[in-house]
């Protein structure tokens, strides 16, 4: 390949090596927006524009599957906030319930005092 470069173009080429990290890449609508304003490269990932669309490139293999299992997360942590708000609506009605019941038992508990000074006079 090098010998058919040098011929056809006229390239000298060095040595080969590696310069580039390993990457995950990931296409997502999430990054095509943002790269459409830039570039955005950590030590985790790089989000750019490749072939025209976002793209995530993940620098670790559990990163990238991490993302890619976000969704169900997300859901799992939905369902759990739902079942906690259901069960705070249930709290708020029995303490609602409780309320009621107390200040029925405060209005009876008057109602025999005042009739025991009736019965008392």
């Amino acid at each position: 390949m090098a010998a058919t470069l040098r011929l056809k173009y006229g390239w000298q080429l060095g040595e080969g090596k590696q310069c580039r990290k390993a990457h995950f890449g990931v296409y997502d609508p999430v990054a095509a927006l943002v790269s459409k304003y830039g570039q955005i490269s950590d030590d985790i990932a790089n989000i750019d524009q490749s072939e025209t669309y976002g793209e995530i490139d993940w620098l670790t293999p559990e990163a990238a599957k991490n993302y890619l299992l976000m969704p169900g997360y997300v859901r799992s942590i939905l369902a759990a906030l739902n079942e906690f708000a259901q069960g705070m609506r249930d709290h708020r009605a029995l303490i609602s319930e409780i309320q009621v019941m107390a200040k029925e038992t405060r209005e009876l508990v008057e109602e025999l005092r005042r009739q025991n000074k009736r019965g008392d006079s």
